[in-house]
């Protein structure tokens, strides 16, 4: 591939306070090497003293960018509004080429490195623009709920030492789950077994029917409530004599706080699954969750960690990206295959969630999985495989937005078993023609169009006639 050299290649190694830019021509000559503060004077500035360079000896200007969605955010902000075109670097190239300098490592090093890369292959990079803006909303949404649904975890877990510590195992036996409303309603109200000692039955099995909205499963609530309450009670009455003593008053109001932030930490995973569902993944026009094991948290995350579909050309690049695709390790004509490791963490984790609902929900995954099983393979390595079938499946219905479609599955599952069916009986029709006898023996051996297995018998007692005369 011929290098262009028409174009000004300028990398940016974006930082939180202070950037680094450095602007290389053909074959690597610098023009402009400096650093520049995060904000939007100091980038514009930047922006014109490389528009002026370009201008003077009539090149094109190319930005390259690792990350426009952190600290390269702005950046990315800047030049867009200013009609610049901008590449991404993967990191992964970025730190391939840093090996051309030994090791070394500092913020003009990676610029450069990302200004050379730019330099011999700006048009196979994906573009940056203002499409991506939706996939990156989706993006920060994801992870901000991830981070939430973490936090909520920890507490649950802070509020089990508690409950433990105050309550003591019988806790357990009241509700379902501590995460449910009513459970959560209980501990804000009755944080310790004390604050018990001069209830009532009755008393606790009002509140317990009107904290959970008159719902207690299946029969009837005030019945189910009333023996819920005797069931508290009668778990506590050793407990609930003992004193209020300073440590189960800091108890008290530790389990308090606790139960607040889970009921809050809730509301906010709530609140931006509905954003998720109803504002942003309509936006994309994508139907990923046609497809029976994804949902909307997954199918944003596919959606925020692709960032655009438009990025991968082929299924392969984005298998690639999403660690499905093994990685090939090849020397003196041995190849071994590892699993990748330089991809998207979150991605794969997902798509492996995927496939091991696909496996329970959807059958013809089940049926791959099996078949795959059946061909001597580890559990670990069908799933693998599916994590692949699963993957093309997830590219093919991004690139053409279209929602899945079983009976197009089958169609083409049937078809793709009659190809293979085809070449095999021609490679079965091919070894047979190397029989050295007459031609019109060998014309008798042709394969008429008949039912492929009839055909393979017929023909394989025609060969046993022959090598029995030889």
């Amino acid at each position: 591939m011929k290098i262009p050299t028409d174009i000004i290649a300028v990398g940016i190694d974006p930082a939180k306070r202070v950037h680094q830019g450095v602007a290389l021509v053909y074959p690597e000559v610098e023009l402009l090497n400096s650093q520049f503060e995060n904000n939007y004077e100091a980038i514009s500035s930047f922006d014109e003293k490389i528009m002026k360079l370009a201008q003077k000896n009539r090149l094109k200007v190319i930005y390259g960018l690792e990350d426009s969605g952190a600290y390269g955010k702005t950046i990315k902000d800047v030049l867009t509004s200013r009609f610049r075109e901008i590449r991404e670097v993967n990191p992964l190239k970025t730190n391939r080429q840093k090996d051309f300098y030994g090791g070394d490592k500092s913020d003009e090093i990676d610029a450069r490195c990302i200004a050379q890369i730019l330099l011999r292959s700006y048009e196979s990079l994906p573009k940056i623009e203002e499409d991506n803006e939706i996939y990156a909303s989706i993006r920060e949404a994801e992870r901000f709920r991830e981070t939430l649904v973490k936090m909520k975890t920890q507490n649950v877990n802070r509020l089990h030492f508690y409950l433990t510590k105050t309550w003591g195992g019988a806790y357990k036996n009241f509700f379902s789950s501590l995460q449910n409303k009513i459970a959560l309603e209980f501990f804000r109200t009755y944080p310790v077994p004390q604050v018990l000692k001069e209830t009532k039955a009755k008393e606790l099995a009002r509140f317990l029917y009107e904290a959970s909205s008159h719902h207690l499963g299946r029969g009837n609530p005030r019945e189910i409530a009333q023996k819920k309450a005797k069931l508290i009670l009668s778990s506590i009455k050793g407990i609930k004599d003992l004193p209020l003593t300073l440590e189960r008053e800091m108890k008290r109001e530790i389990i308090k706080e606790l139960v607040a932030n889970i009921s809050q930490v809730k509301a906010s995973i709530k609140a931006i699954g509905r954003k998720l569902n109803k504002g942003l993944l309509p936006e994309t026009h994508q139907s990923l969750t046609s497809l029976k094991s994804i949902d909307t948290v997954t199918a944003s995350v596919l959606l925020g960690e692709t960032l655009n579909p438009s990025r991968f050309s082929t299924r392969d690049k984005f298998a690639r990206y999403n660690g499905s695709a093994p990685q090939e390790r090849s020397s003196g004509g041995k190849a071994k295959h590892r699993a990748r490791k330089g991809c998207n963490r979150r991605l794969k984790r997902t798509l492996r969630q995927i496939s091991v609902t696909a496996i329970v929900r959807e059958p013809l995954t089940r049926a791959y999985y099996q078949r795959c099983l059946s061909r001597g393979l580890s559990k670990s390595q069908a799933l693998k495989r599916v994590d692949r079938k699963i993957s093309d499946i997830v590219w093919k219905m991004m690139k053409t937005k279209k929602p899945y479609d079983r009976k197009l599955a089958i169609r083409n599952i049937i078809k793709r078993s009659q190809d293979t069916n085809n070449l095999g009986r021609a490679r079965w029709q091919s070894r047979t023609l190397r029989i050295k006898k007459s031609s019109d023996e060998i014309e008798s051996l042709v394969l008429p169009p008949l039912d492929i297995l009839a055909e393979l018998r017929e023909i394989e007692k025609k060969v046993r006639v022959l090598v029995r005369g030889s």
